[in-house]
This record gives structure tokens, C-alpha cells and sequence, in this order.
């Protein structure tokens, strides 16, 4: 099969490097604390809002979140992330259920609070990895964290090494809730390498787009650690590409009757 373009592993971390010494040498911001956050007490409506970011790889998850929620007696509306959120004025005070707790994230639960909605979050991004307290402190923005009215943790490990004061409970994922059984005989290969095999942006702008989201001036421990949690990612890419393309030649030859979908990471 073989990939339209090359994956130079070090021109690419390489440029990451100086793309990094750029961002963590523009001038400082302030390290933000949870302590910052001031949440009035707010009474809402049993409504549920939940946004959706990528419908590919959330919707069936939502749908089933959404379904619990009716039968507890809860309206629900989720639909299209963006247009939730520039909208959040014009809606009834409820619950807002954010996917993650980044920078943006913090930023829109604040509008989120100040608009009298409550905010909970399930971290979706820590699906399948058993976190350690620094790699959430590293990857959470603690403006996020005094936003929210409840953390949802998708297990007690979660919960034991969150880094911060808050309220967590453990609640599970929903999205082990839409596994399904084989159907067909299609074999679906994921390429999750949304780093290196991106579009509609450029590797620098990616870079530094990403680099922006850390919750810490990139100068702290705290934000070398986000930077160290990407470059990591992309030299995993560069490796892990190659050889996911030498899997897809090797079932194409060993399944010739089957239909072979290969997905890239939806960015």
C-alpha cells in the first residue's frame, strides 16, 4: 500500500523542537489555580446539553447518555458543538456535560457558569489510559476543574490520582456501552495518527495550536510536561504509521474476499 508522502520521524521532531523553544520563549502568562474560579450558586432546569465535537466517533456514546437522561426525567438536547456553545444565552439554565478540560474548555464552562448552567465533565480523552496524577495535572487546566460541578471518572484510578480538589465520581464511560459485535466481514483499520497525517493544517500550525491548549506556561514543569505528552505522540506516529501500513498489505493478501476500510483519525 505505502503512504502518498514519507515520514521523516526526525525532520518532524526537529521542527516540533522549534516550534517548542519559540512558544515556551514568548512572554509568561499567569499559572492559573482552581482558586480563581468563583461559582455563584445557580438553580437550573432538569435539561441536559451535550455538545457533540467529531459525530464519527461521539454521536452513538452521546445518543446513549441521552437516552438515560430521558428516562430520568431530563429533556436533553445535543447537537453540533460549536453552535451549543455560541449559543449558551439563549438557553434555559441546565447542565452542560463537556468532553474535555482543556484551555477552550475552561474558557467556555466559565460562560457556561456565568450564564447560570451547571457544568460536568467526562474526560473522553482518557479513554483506555491509566493516568497518573502528573499526566492529568499536565493535560487538565485547573480553570476547567474549578468550573466544573461534577468530574465524571470513567474508573476509580481515575478518581484516585486526580490532582486536584473537586467533585469525582466514578461513572464509567458510555462508550464502552456502544461496542457492538462483528457485523459483516469488513476489516476497519484506524490510522490514529492525527499529528502527522492531518488536513486542513499545516504541521507547524498543528504545533503550535496544540502547544497553545497546555494549561501551563509552556516554561513551568507543568507545561514542558504537555509539550514532552505531544512530541512523544508524534514520534510514536512517525513509528507506528510504517507499520500499520505493512499490516494493511499483509491482510489484503491474506483476506483477498474482504473489503479492507482504512479510517485516519477524524481532525
Amino acid at each position: 500500500m505505502g503512504f502518498n508522502r514519507p515520514i521523516d520521524k526526525a525532520a518532524l521532531l526537529a521542527k516540533f523542537d522549534v516550534l517548542f523553544e519559540a512558544e515556551r520563549g514568548k512572554a509568561a502568562r499567569p499559572i492559573p489555580s482552581v482558586e480563581d474560579i468563583f461559582k455563584p450558586k445557580r438553580e437550573v432546569s432538569p435539561i441536559l446539553y451535550l455538545p457533540v465535537e467529531v459525530k464519527a466517533r461521539e454521536f452513538q456514546a452521546k445518543a446513549h447518555i441521552a437516552r438515560e437522561a430521558v428516562r430520568k426525567g431530563f429533556r436533553v438536547l445535543f447537537g453540533a458543538k460549536w453552535p451549543l456553545i455560541m449559543n449558551i444565552d439563549r438557553l434555559p439554565p441546565g447542565i452542560f456535560l463537556f468532553k474535555t478540560m482543556h484551555q477552550i474548555d475552561a474558557n467556555n464552562m466559565l460562560m457556561c457558569i456565568k450564564k447560570g448552567h451547571l457544568v460536568a465533565v467526562l474526560d473522553e480523552e482518557m479513554f483506555g489510559i491509566s493516568a497518573s496524577g502528573d499526566y492529568i495535572k499536565s493535560t487538565v487546566h485547573p480553570h476547567a476543574v474549578g468550573c466544573a460541578d461534577l468530574i465524571c471518572a470513567q474508573g476509580p484510578h481515575y478518581a484516585q490520582h486526580f490532582p486536584y480538589p473537586a467533585n469525582v465520581v466514578v461513572t464509567g464511560t458510555p462508550r464502552i456501552e456502544t461496542y457492538k459485535k462483528s457485523m459483516g466481514d469488513d476489516i476497519l483499520i484506524c490510522l490514529q495518527s492525527g499529528n502527522i497525517n492531518n488536513q486542513g493544517r499545516s504541521f507547524e500550525d498543528m504545533v503550535q495550536e496544540t502547544l497553545g491548549l497546555s494549561a501551563f506556561p509552556l516554561s513551568t514543569p507543568e507545561g514542558t510536561a504537555w509539550a514532552e505528552i505531544m512530541r512523544a505522540a508524534i514520534a510514536h506516529e512517525c513509528d507506528a504509521l510504517p507499520l500499520i501500513s505493512d499490516t494493511i498489505d499483509a491482510l489484503a493478501v491474506a483476506f483477498p474476499n474482504r473489503r479492507i476500510i482504512v479510517r485516519p483519525h477524524p481532525v
